[in-house]
């Protein structure tokens, strides 16, 4: 649902603290802002490559 959805990625933009992209549209987010799968634990992905992330990932990650 768009809720859900709109929910999780403020969560992202959080962690990733981007908060200044709070107030463009869910639509923007979603097509235009990625986040680089380094910022993610291997435990957020469904996959042995690391290349598709389970729907509830996070971004976590973020080392000095």
């Amino acid at each position: 649902c768009w809720v859900c959805l709109g929910c999780c990625v403020h969560e992202w933009l959080k962690n990733c603290d981007r908060l200044d992209l709070h107030n463009k549209s869910l639509e923007y987010l979603l097509t235009s802002v990625r986040v680089c799968g380094k910022h993610f634990s291997t435990k957020m992905f469904s996959s042995p490559e690391n290349n598709r992330l389970l729907p509830t990932a996070v971004p976590t990650e973020f080392g000095e």
